[in-house]
């Protein structure tokens, strides 16, 4: 029989990299960067310190790594592929943007079959189970918040807001005009004295109503608009707090199971 090649298991996460991390103090700034790096195709300013979506995925790993060391004891080894294979299935999605939750189950399933078989598995089936229970409880549970960290951005719609104003009649067709008919100009007459002052001030009260008309127009326009823009600035600053509030959320929910 003709020996099949073998191709290495690489981590994005090396056995010498886990082994600092327990020794750290800030475990969570050498993570980090790896998050950026792998997710800086998306446009989600994943290199900022600040950024949402690079702490969590940060802490999920950090959780991983934890877990994984207190709890089921593995060795650095084990974790390397653990936190890599944890890391694969968030990052398929997120880059594809192909959220099937029943797909990504597949995927991890397909994933970890490597390496709980052949002559020397890294996981027991024990130690499969708990992993796989460890992910229903941290990554899939929170399935759709992820998908929506990650769809938001490419899924925001611009709502347009017409301001109720008066809009001018249509001019009508010129297959629709009326022929006007022009009289030919009358013979002038002589202007009585003060007949022409009272011209120029009946023309100056009709410009001024007409200018307020037009001012009155004007504000009402710009008043619409303002609203139109306070509106939909409230709207963005709501979903915005909705949004940061749940990722608090979760946040101190997985730092509290951290420290169990």
């Amino acid at each position: 029989m003709s020996e099949e090649e073998i191709i290495p298991f690489v981590s994005n996460f090396p056995e010498m990299l886990v082994a600092k991390l327990w020794d750290d103090p800030e475990p969570i700034k050498i993570i980090g960067p790896l998050v950026a790096e792998a997710f800086k195709s998306l446009d989600l300013a994943m290199h900022e310190e600040d950024s949402k979506p690079r702490a969590i995925i940060s802490e999920l790993l950090l959780h991983t790594y934890v877990f994984g060391k207190k709890q089921m004891t593995l060795t650095d080894s084990q974790i390397s592929v653990l936190m890599h294979i944890v890391f694969d299935i968030i990052k398929r999605p997120a880059i594809s943007s192909d959220f099937n939750i029943e797909k990504d189950r597949d995927y991890l399933r397909n994933s970890l079959v490597p390496h709980c078989s052949g002559y020397s598995p890294v996981f027991n089936l024990l130690e499969l189970q708990k992993i796989l229970d460890y992910l229903d409880l941290t990554y899939f549970a929170h399935y759709n918040m992820l998908k929506f960290l990650f769809t938001i951005k490419r899924d925001q719609k611009n709502i347009v807001i017409q301001p109720d104003i008066d809009l001018p009649l249509p001019k009508p067709a010129h297959s629709e005009g009326v022929l006007r008919v022009i009289k030919p100009p009358e013979k002038s007459e002589e202007i009585p004295e003060g007949a022409e002052e009272n011209k120029e001030t009946k023309e100056s009260l009709k410009d001024k109503l007409l200018n307020s008309l037009d001012e009155s127009v004007r504000v009402k326009l710009l008043e619409k608009i303002n609203e139109a823009k306070e509106n939909m600035i409230k709207q963005v600053e709501q979903r915005d707090k909705n949004l940061k509030q749940k990722l608090e959320e979760i946040e101190k929910e997985m730092k509290k199971k951290r420290r169990k």
